[in-house]
């Protein structure tokens, strides 16, 4: 029987590059994609797609959510109110408040819909503060790094929640993608709020020169392209049961070597300007994959090279008409 599959936050990076992927599967039937914005313009025009349905709704509103949730066999959660280090310094509740209410009211739709099957994308920083190499079981063992305190404790209990639903209830099959960094197309590009590497490719792509780098360049992050994550979400979409798995490449880069990377990308070599009196943010996260690589026969496939070189043409193509 071909399902029904509901993506929350279908216009933001990741579930957009799900919507994309889903759209292609012929064991999907219909795609409930929900935004929360009225830009007129969307890439690619993948949200016009005869498959998908597209419902604009505030999914912190307990009716929304019920409604969205309605004749789903599966969910993608990935709507979520996620900003760069910066924001997260000057606004830590902005993203705890919105996305743990989001969070327990479309778990709550979910179970009450009979909802079979949701996949929802933890997080790596909620992990303890730890330059060790960090496996599934570790996520308790301590405090996240100060830094990610709030949106790493919001993580944790929402991972509790559907380990309870899941787990201890036996009401849904739930599995938590602990996401490490994600980058590609359509990726949040904005300087004020996005991440360090898409920041990064813009200014490349823009000639924003001399290039700003906070601390010394030596902090660094396991790099995972986002057609490897939709990869691994449509691998873990009938799991039973509760599941967890870190999803990530398995290898770090410094902030120093993806610029290197995009100096070469790009035939530029840019003048640097190392920041020192900004926020500390965590030197060094490594995670094991070993778990979702024998679970789920999981493997990478784009390594950071082709992955920036991809994100980096399609940032240069669509440069005029990006809108965050």
């Amino acid at each position: 029987m071909k399902k029904t599959i509901l993506v929350t936050g279908a216009s933001g990076f990741i579930g957009l590059n799900i919507v994309k992927k889903l759209i292609s599967s012929d064991e999907v039937e219909k795609i409930i994609a929900v935004v929360r914005t009225n830009r007129k313009y969307i890439y690619d025009n993948i949200l016009s797609n005869p498959k998908v349905e597209v419902i604009n709704a505030d999914l912190t509103n307990k009716e929304k959510c019920f409604e969205v949730t309605k004749n789903v066999d599966q969910a993608i959660l990935a709507g979520a109110v996620s900003f760069g280090a910066s924001f997260i310094q000057n606004n830590p509740l902005d993203l705890v408040n919105d996305n743990i209410v989001m969070n327990v009211l479309i778990l709550d739709a979910c179970h009450k819909n009979g909802v079979k099957n949701i996949v929802y994308f933890g997080s790596t920083t909620g992990y303890p503060d730890s330059e060790e190499v960090m496996k599934e079981e570790d996520m308790f063992l301590g405090d996240p790094f100060d830094m990610y305190f709030s949106v790493g404790w919001m993580k944790r209990y929402t991972e509790v929640l559907m380990r309870l639903y899941s787990e201890k209830l036996k009401l849904m099959n739930c599995t938590v993608l602990r996401l490490s960094n994600v980058y590609g197309p359509y990726d949040k590009f904005d300087l004020q709020t996005s991440h360090v590497l898409p920041a990064m490719v813009r200014k490349f792509c823009e000639k924003r020169f001399p290039l700003e780098i906070w601390g010394d360049g030596e902090d660094s992050r396991d790099l995972i392209y986002i057609d490897d994550v939709v990869s691994a979400v449509i691998k873990s979409l009938n799991l039973t049961g509760y599941n967890v798995y870190n999803l990530g490449y398995g290898s770090n880069y410094t902030v120093n070597e993806i610029v290197k990377i995009l100096s070469e990308i790009n035939d530029i070599t840019p003048e640097i300007c190392y920041i020192k009196d900004k926020p500390k943010m965590i030197r060094k996260r490594l995670v094991s994959v070993d778990k979702i690589k024998r679970d789920l026969n999981f493997e990478p496939t784009v390594d950071i090279i082709e992955g920036l070189k991809r994100t980096s043409f399609w940032l240069f193509n669509n440069i005029k008409n990006i809108y965050r």
